[in-house]
C-alpha cells in the first residue's frame, strides 16, 4: 500500500540515495527489477524503466522506513519512491557501438593490450577489435517485418509512428491465444544491440484491446528464435512505456513482441499504437 512521507526533514528531501556504496544521481535511467504493483488497479512495474528525480515531501513512498529509497518517474508518471534494491542502473545510450554480448567489458581492453604486446601496431589492433563490437539499434533502421495477423486499418509501418490516430489491431479470434509483431533491427540484415522495447497503447476506457501482458523474443544471426527473454505488463497510461531487456540487452536481427492478454477481459483482438526499440 502506498503512503505519503509526511516528513520535511533534510534526509527525505535529498536527491541522492546510497545503495551498497553506490549512488543514484538525478537524471539516471533505471529499471525496476522486482515485483512492485501500482494501486487501483494493480499493475506490475517489473522491467519498467524510469528516471531518477529529486524527491519531495509529496512523493509517493513504497518503502519502509521511508527515507531508504529512490524517487523514480516512470513514463511521465508522478514520482514514487522505490526500494534501492529493486532498481538496476541502465547504461547510457550515447555510444553507437557496444561490445558483443559474448564479450565482457573488461575483455576489450585486455585484448587490445595482448594484441599490441604481440607486436601488432596499436591502430591495427584497434581495427581488429572493431569486429567484436556491434552497432546499437537506431530507429531510423528499424522496420516492421511481419505480424501474425492484421485487421488492415493501417499499414504495419504505422506501428513505428508516434501518431495516436493510427494503430495495429489483430484479426478477430474466437479463442484468443496470442498475437505478435516482428521488427527488423537493421537495414543491412546484421544484428544490432537492443537494450529494450517501447510500447504505446490507448488507456481505458478507450483501449479495451490494448496489449497488457506480453513477452519479447529475438532472433540472432543463427536464425533461431529465442522465446520469452522478457515478460512484462503495460500500465494503463497513454505515454510511451519503456521496458529493459536483461543484462546489457541482446544482439538481434529481429525482435518479436507477443501479446497474451488485453486491457479488458474477454477480448478477441489486441491492439498497439506504437512500438520502438532502444
Amino acid at each position: 500500500m502506498r503512503t505519503s512521507t509526511g516528513s520535511t526533514d533534510s534526509a527525505s528531501s535529498t536527491s541522492t540515495w546510497r545503495r551498497n556504496h553506490d549512488e543514484f544521481q538525478d537524471g539516471e535511467l533505471v529499471e525496476v527489477v522486482n515485483d512492485f504493483y501500482e494501486d487501483q488497479p494493480p499493475r506490475n512495474l517489473k522491467h519498467h524503466c524510469g528516471i531518477v528525480v529529486p524527491r519531495t515531501t509529496e512523493t509517493t513512498v513504497w518503502v519502509h522506513p521511508p527515507d531508504q529509497g529512490v524517487a523514480v518517474a516512470l513514463h511521465g508518471l508522478d514520482p514514487m519512491v522505490l526500494p534501492t534494491a529493486a532498481l538496476r542502473r541502465l547504461s547510457p545510450r550515447k555510444q553507437p557501438l557496444a561490445l558483443g554480448v559474448d564479450v565482457r567489458e573488461k575483455d576489450g581492453a585486455l585484448l587490445l593490450t595482448l594484441l599490441h604486446g604481440r607486436g601488432l601496431p596499436k591502430e591495427l589492433a584497434r581495427y581488429a577489435l572493431r569486429f567484436l563490437y556491434v552497432q546499437r539499434v537506431h530507429m531510423s533502421e528499424v522496420s516492421v517485418r511481419a505480424a501474425s495477423s492484421n485487421r488492415g486499418d493501417f499499414p504495419l509501418s504505422e506501428l513505428l509512428s508516434p501518431r495516436d490516430d493510427t494503430w495495429w489491431i489483430s484479426t478477430f479470434k474466437e479463442q484468443f491465444e496470442h498475437e505478435w509483431v516482428e521488427l527488423a533491427t537493421s537495414s543491412d540484415g546484421l544484428p544490432r544491440r537492443v537494450a529494450g522495447v517501447k510500447m504505446k497503447i490507448p488507456p481505458l476506457p478507450y483501449g479495451p484491446l490494448s496489449a497488457r501482458n506480453f513477452d519479447v523474443c529475438c532472433c540472432g544471426v543463427d536464425g533461431k528464435l529465442h522465446y520469452g527473454i522478457l515478460r512484462a505488463e503495460t500500465l494503463d497510461r497513454a505515454e510511451l512505456q519503456e521496458f529493459a531487456l536483461p543484462g546489457s540487452g541482446v544482439d538481434a536481427v529481429t525482435v518479436r513482441i507477443r501479446v497474451f492478454a488485453m486491457a479488458a477481459p474477454r477480448q478477441h483482438s489486441c491492439g498497439i499504437f506504437q512500438l520502438a526499440l532502444f
